[in-house]
């Protein structure tokens, strides 16, 4: 595809989703800077240039390291950035049942023992009292097979008292995902104890009757 196809590719880009693009891009590049203190405005104004222009998606962030833009959708107004090799940062704005917009981020931290946290801010970024409720690591034990095997229940979920639990959202709707990541922190001797009785699976949540709640299975 030749330069001038690509340009043009990227304006009508541009024009389709203008709208939404505008409210997107203005929440980003305009939020205080202590809301992701790896990117400054500039920074972020580079970075949405970068790929609307379908250039590189790469950023030179405050402490002269890369920072990568890992989704932009404006049309769901989300961005995921890639902070560092440690660490992302995720926004997302949406509309409440009442007509509110609210803007989510959650800011994830580690490599393979991911953790997160999640605030909700008005579209002015001042905090929003609206709470996710983090799930437990012990969630994910299967407690009908502790309870047909020999192990003791209450030792097993003591030894997750420590969650390691990483969020996302979920492209399409009020949608959170969550990935337990505690079973890379235990010690190989409970790891291997407990591997037949921790599931794997992704839990979501669904915003409905102004809170998070878990969707049916």
């Amino acid at each position: 595809m030749n330069a001038l196809k690509i340009k043009t590719l990227a304006i009508l880009l541009l024009y389709v989703t203008l709208a939404n693009a505008q409210n997107i891009d203005s929440l980003f590049v305009n939020m205080p800077d202590n809301i992701n203190p790896v990117l400054n405005k500039m920074n972020r104004k580079e970075m949405l240039s970068n790929v609307k222009l379908l250039r590189n998606d790469s950023t030179l962030n405050v402490f002269m390291k890369y920072s990568k833009l890992l989704k932009y959708d404006s049309l769901e107004n989300h961005i995921r950035i890639r902070n560092s090799a440690l660490s992302t940062f995720e926004m997302k704005k949406f509309r409440t049942e009442n007509g509110v917009e609210l803007i989510g981020v959650i800011r994830t931290f580690g490599d393979t023992i991911k953790s997160s946290n999640i605030t909700f801010y008005n579209t002015n970024w001042t905090v929003n009292q609206l709470q996710f409720q983090m799930p437990e690591a012990s969630n994910w034990l299967d407690k009908n097979g502790l309870s047909n095997s020999t192990l003791d229940i209450t030792w097993a979920e003591n030894q997750l008292l420590t969650s390691f639990i990483a969020l996302n959202f979920i492209d399409k709707g009020l949608k959170i995902e969550a990935k337990n990541n505690t079973y890379y922190y235990l010690s190989d001797e409970t790891k291997k104890t407990l591997k037949p009785f921790l599931t794997d699976k992704i839990m979501k949540y669904v915003y409905a009757d102004k809170k998070w709640v878990k969707a049916d299975e």
